[in-house]
């Protein structure tokens, strides 16, 4: 969590800041099915910088994944739509620029894939690489572009957003009911785009590139599942279904 050097200072990051990596699904060894596509929607939320500012959205993805002898790579892109609010009442009273409530859209792409060693009904995906690039849309972009670096406002100005870091990942299925797997995937990377504030003299920037996530994911048949967190200071809730 970060915490703010002074009650006076205001500091804004794009939408997705938190957000941007999510759980990429693909195909076990074991599966039938050796490229499989995937369809989902969620609902997410995560906390500004400014620990008054509560972000909410909703989001779709539809990706496709692909098993080898020991290879595995998935693509695909996705949307988000939502707003982010403040919710200090007082916030204006104290702000001559309040953000008040704003709201957002983004697009984007990601990419997955990993080396991993198969079991009868296990794969541990070893090492992996994620990738994810967004786009952001609306009027809390141009928010940040117009107060930045007015009466102590900072705000991280770009629309443009990428995230990539290595991952490691077990998925394996049930022994009674072979029809449902479960998955457990780590994410530990960095941002690439746009993600320094213009108060370089209080801040250092190194303690904003880092992300890391935490996935679970559950398929029963074709249905699909996901949870992920960023630090416990975002999270999403991903259905779906897999054909």
């Amino acid at each position: 969590m970060l915490l703010l050097s002074s009650c006076s200072r205001y500091y804004y990051a794009p939408a997705l800041f938190r957000s941007d990596v999510a759980y990429i699904p693909k195909p076990a060894s074991y599966d039938s099915a050796k490229t499989t596509i995937y369809l989902t929607g969620g609902i997410g939320g995560s906390m500004g910088i400014n620990l008054s500012d509560d972000i909410s959205y909703g989001t779709i993805d539809a990706s496709v994944g692909h098993v080898f002898k020991r290879v595995n790579i998935a693509y695909g892109a996705f949307a988000y739509a939502g707003k982010i609010e403040n919710t200090n009442v007082n916030n204006s009273s104290t702000d001559f620029y309040p953000l008040n409530s704003k709201g957002f859209s983004a697009v984007g792409g990601r990419f997955s894939a990993n080396l991993f060693s198969a079991r009868k009904r296990s794969n541990f995906r070893y090492l992996g690489f994620e990738a994810v690039y967004s786009k952001e849309f609306g009027s809390y972009l141009n928010y940040r572009k117009r107060v930045n670096g007015i009466d102590d406002h900072y705000a991280i100005t770009g629309s443009d957003l990428l995230t990539m870091g290595l991952t490691s990942e077990i998925i394996w299925r049930n022994r009674q009911a072979q029809f449902t797997q479960y998955g457990i995937r780590v994410f530990f990377g960095g941002r690439y785009l746009n993600y320094k504030f213009d108060d370089r003299l209080l801040y250092n920037q190194n303690q904003y590139s880092g992300q890391f996530d935490l996935a679970y994911f559950m398929k029963y048949k074709g249905y699909i599942a996901s949870v992920n967190t960023n630090f416990f200071t975002s999270i999403a809730l991903r259905l779906g279904y897999s054909f």
